[in-house]
């Protein structure tokens, strides 16, 4: 079961192990672009086989992605690989590993997967990085087809660059993503992809982490409406 804990004395955190978290949006379906963005930590010192994180929207919380009855969710998952390398100060993506993200709708038990490339540099901090590291993603609607939905991620600088919960809140608010804050934490972006099929009503968050060893850890995590 998901629980706050306190790895760090003062610094509380959510952790999740093998188990999906999820939270109704505070604005509920009355969005058209959104953007996840945290402050995550992969609290192990090894490489992880069979890793799996998602972020993503689900309609309502109780049939959601762990469901066989899921109503409908979308989102992305990383990485597109069977393990997530540990290189020595965080887990990531660079080196010549070939891993990316995938874009993910679910509805009922059915899962639809699509790679969305790789070769991009891509970090988790571990605890030996001193902090969290970014993940950010962008959900989108469609204005044209009420089941479609586009999802872009971004991706962390190599060497991973930790950043502060300051540095956090101005990237949630710059929408492009184009400052010069944003450059110093973030090298671009995978999307926008787009799934369709999926239900007008998109209401609620959802994270879902595959491993219970290690544990996943978001210090801070934010959902901002851009419209």
């Amino acid at each position: 079961m998901a629980e706050i804990i306190e790895r760090i004395v003062g610094d509380r955190a959510l952790q999740l192990g093998n188990e999906e978290f999820v939270r109704p949006l505070g604005f509920g379906n009355n969005w058209a672009k959104i953007r996840i963005i945290s402050r995550i930590l992969l609290n192990g010192s090894t490489t992880v086989a069979g890793a799996a994180l998602k972020f993503g929207v689900c309609s309502g919380s109780t049939d959601t992605f762990s469901s066989n009855n899921c109503v409908g969710w979308f989102g992305s998952n990383f990485p597109n690989a069977g393990s997530l390398p540990y290189s020595g100060t965080d887990y990531n993506t660079g080196g010549g590993f070939l891993f990316g993200y995938d874009y993910v709708k679910k509805i009922g038990a059915v899962t639809t997967v699509t790679s969305g490339g790789s070769k991009n540099y891509h970090a988790i901090a571990a605890p030996i990085s001193g902090g969290y590291s970014l993940n950010v993603i962008d959900i989108a609607r469609s204005t044209l087809d009420a089941t479609a939905y586009t999802v872009t991620t971004w991706n962390t600088k190599s060497p991973l660059v930790i950043p502060t919960s300051y540095a956090m809140y101005q990237l949630a608010e710059d929408e492009s993503l184009a400052s010069g804050v944003s450059s110093n934490y973030l090298t671009g972006s995978l999307g926008p992809f787009t799934h369709t099929g999926l239900p007008a009503v998109m209401d609620t968050l959802s994270i879902l982490w595959s491993k219970s060893t290690p544990t996943l850890e978001i210090a801070e995590l934010l959902v901002l409406r851009f419209n």
